[in-house]
């Protein structure tokens, strides 16, 4: 009965977050609707899953053991980049005892927000925050993945938040506050996913350099580049690429690969020049479009829709970069999916893993769909309103 109390707890301050940012925002009130549909949707799924079928995924398994290991007293050897979760986690069992389920709500929560933080970048652009907003809220792998207990809803709210920052800095690189949010989620997301951070910092940079072409590129990138550095000596990310070359990631791909029960990617060196074009050649079509309907039967229904529903996405997401008038600003999310794209490429092994992280892309470019439907010239300006919602 003493486990019903903290549960009863956590779904209130689920609720009451939910419900401040919808009725006490004005950026929630601006979608309130896709809002508060993606979170019943939300929470749905993952109560179905976890009383249906317990932790479900290997890697929960995985985080809750080392999670009640560090609240308990023990010191579980976990990977560089992967510590972020599993210490949340412990912090809530110290607090609460051992429910799993108190991590599933919270990402619950995390996961809802993203609907937010997605509008708010699509109206930084002057997208449509609606479209963006019911994508963010009813597209099937976000709702999936969000309700497992699994760190990929503290993922996603810190990538789409690294964009958010993107989107002011574009309009004031001298937005100081907007440099400070956007260290602290590169820094969070160094100990939740650590290549993932790597990845999107670098490609941010880049992409803040081309899009700030009045800019002396000199001083933007300089400044960039001492943030990323700053965070890397901060976090000691430096043990997450140490070691790790070519051959470690050519091994990594077969091993994913034999432990694949269906969906396996052919197992190619990068060795040479060569090896590695032959290796995009095989492998990117994959990432960017697979599973492929021949490849359906053996991967099974839940791939094939997963396939679908990502192609829709891409659709979408070319539907709004054409549309748009100022394509420019669109990098800034742009660039970082296609760098998270490159590098599932090389290191994917099977469709199951690549799968799920490819819902990180997704969250990336989401704010191109803003344009989906109408091109921003022929939309309000919502940056002022954006404005009065967040001062």
């Amino acid at each position: 009965m003493l486990s019903i109390i903290p549960i009863a707890i956590f779904c209130i301050l689920s609720l009451l977050t939910v419900w401040w940012i919808a009725f006490r925002t004005r950026i929630g009130g601006m979608v309130r609707r896709p809002l508060l549909i993606g979170f019943v949707l939300r929470a749905i799924v993952a109560m179905t899953m976890v009383i249906g079928m317990g932790l479900y995924a290997p890697d929960a398994v995985g985080y809750d053991k080392y999670a009640w290991q560090l609240a308990t007293g023990g010191a579980p050897t976990m990977s560089s980049g992967k510590e972020g979760f599993p210490v949340l986690l412990a912090g809530i069992y110290l607090a609460a005892g051992h429910l799993p389920i108190l991590g599933i709500i919270l990402n619950v929560t995390l996961s809802t927000a993203l609907i937010v933080v997605v509008a708010a970048s699509a109206i930084r652009l002057n997208g449509n925050p609606r479209i963006v907003a019911w994508g963010t809220a009813l597209f099937p792998p976000l709702l999936l993945w969000g309700g497992l207990l699994l760190r990929e809803s503290l993922t996603w709210i810190l990538l789409a938040t690294t964009v958010w920052v993107l989107t002011r800095l574009i309009h004031r690189i001298t937005d100081w506050p907007a440099w400070a949010i956007g260290a602290l989620s590169l820094i969070a997301l160094l100990w939740v996913r650590g290549s993932a951070a790597l990845i999107v910092g670098g490609a941010a940079a880049i992409a803040l350099v081309f899009v700030r072409k009045r800019q002396k590129i000199v001083t933007i990138t300089t400044t960039a580049v001492v943030g990323i550095l700053a965070a890397l000596v901060l976090t000691g990310v430096v043990k997450l690429v140490g070691g790790v070359g070519l051959s470690g990631l050519a091994a990594s791909r077969a091993e994913l690969a034999k432990e694949a029960s269906a969906g396996s990617f052919p197992t190619v060196s990068f060795a040479n020049p060569g090896d590695s074009l032959w290796a995009f050649v095989q492998l990117l079509p994959r990432v960017l479009f697979g599973p492929f309907p021949w490849e359906w039967p053996a991967v099974g229904l839940a791939f094939a829709f997963d396939a679908l529903v990502w192609c829709a996405l891409l659709w979408m997401v070319w539907r709004g970069w054409k549309n748009s008038s100022n394509r420019r600003r669109l990098l800034v999310a742009f660039l970082p999916a296609a760098a998270i794209v490159l590098a599932l490429t090389v290191s994917s092994g099977n469709y199951g893993t690549m799968q799920r992280l490819r819902v990180q892309a997704a969250v990336l470019i989401l704010p191109i769909a803003a344009f989906t439907r109408r091109s921003p010239d022929s939309e309000p300006d919502l940056r002022d309103d954006y404005a009065a919602a967040v001062h």
